[in-house]
């Protein structure tokens, strides 16, 4: 549910590169085609689609926590 809401709200540029790389399977080739951008944006595009999942699912277990934390 919180990987959901992540996904919806990751800029657009990244999401479409990472949803049909890493979800549908495609190519670097094929999903610039389907893009219309670079192979190169695309594998740059991936990347920093992992970093910021990266960053937001570190941020999310820090508050969860912290929330923890404060609970008890």
């Amino acid at each position: 549910e919180d990987l959901l809401a992540m996904l919806a709200s990751m800029p657009s540029g990244y999401k479409e590169v990472f949803m049909l790389i890493t979800v549908d399977g495609f190519s670097h080739k094929e999903a610039s085609e389907m893009l219309n951008i670079s192979t190169e944006t695309s594998r740059s595009q991936l990347h920093r689609a992992k970093l910021w999942l990266k960053e937001h699912l570190d941020r999310n277990k820090s508050n969860a926590l912290s929330n923890a934390l404060h609970t008890r």
